[in-house]
């Protein structure tokens, strides 16, 4: 299993690109609002959602990238098995899709952050919550 951290930061309703780079692993990969030491576990999240509701969130997970069933999972078996309620749904615009997409990141593990809202839940209601 190959693991690659993906630095990103979403706001909603804007994304905010910053000219910093890292390179991870050989890749590189875009340091944006990145705070060392401030990731929650996804754990955390789900159980208790009302705590992170409207805050902004930094997290690591599995990212798929797919039509309607774009999220992040605490496991990457979550993902093979479909059990969506270990994930949290995502939304990008185009420029961070361009940018995921050439840096080769859909169904590996990132650092995500950005706003968290436990009343979005996804394509049917599928997800534990929505980050955006």
């Amino acid at each position: 299993m190959r693991f690659l951290l993906f630095i990103f930061s979403i706001f909603l309703c804007q994304s905010v690109y910053s000219q910093d780079t890292i390179n991870i692993k050989g890749k590189t990969a875009f340091a944006t609002d990145y705070i060392e030491g401030n990731t929650i576990s996804m754990i955390d999240l789900i159980s208790n959602p009302e705590k992170y509701h409207g805050k902004r969130v930094q997290l690591i997970g599995f990212l798929n990238i797919e039509f309607e069933g774009t999220a992040i999972y605490f496991h990457q078996e979550d993902f093979d098995k479909s059990i969506t309620k270990n994930g949290i749904w995502v939304s990008f615009d185009d420029k961070m899709y361009e940018k995921i997409n050439n840096e080769d990141l859909n169904q590996t593990y990132v650092i995500l952050a950005g706003t968290f809202n436990m009343k979005e839940k996804g394509h049917f209601r599928l997800w534990s919550g929505y980050i955006g």
